[in-house]
């Protein structure tokens, strides 16, 4: 079984989901993917966690100019602009 495999059956499975977020809290995802049948690292979870954030947010698909958008980080001047409201 692969760590998709094994997400996509805990979500499936009340019980199983139930372990996975008790082994979640713990810090002890390796451990309990291990008990499933499921050889893991935390890097390998670490990337997995990233690739299933980012499909199920899109985030392949933005263009080049929202990806250099959000790609700088914070602008202050901007937020400031943005957010600023008046009141008469």
């Amino acid at each position: 079984m692969t760590l998709d495999e094994l997400y996509k059956k805990a979500l499936a499975d009340d019980e199983l989901k139930k372990s996975l977020a008790k082994a979640a809290e713990e810090g002890n995802i390796v451990a309990w993917a291990a008990e499933q049948g499921v050889e893991t690292t935390e890097d390998d979870l670490r990337a997995y966690a990233l690739h299933a954030q980012a499909s199920s947010e899109g985030a392949a698909d933005l263009t080049d100019d929202e990806l250099s958008e959000v790609a700088g980080g914070w602008n202050p001047v901007q937020s400031v602009m943005t957010t600023q409201t008046k009141c008469y």
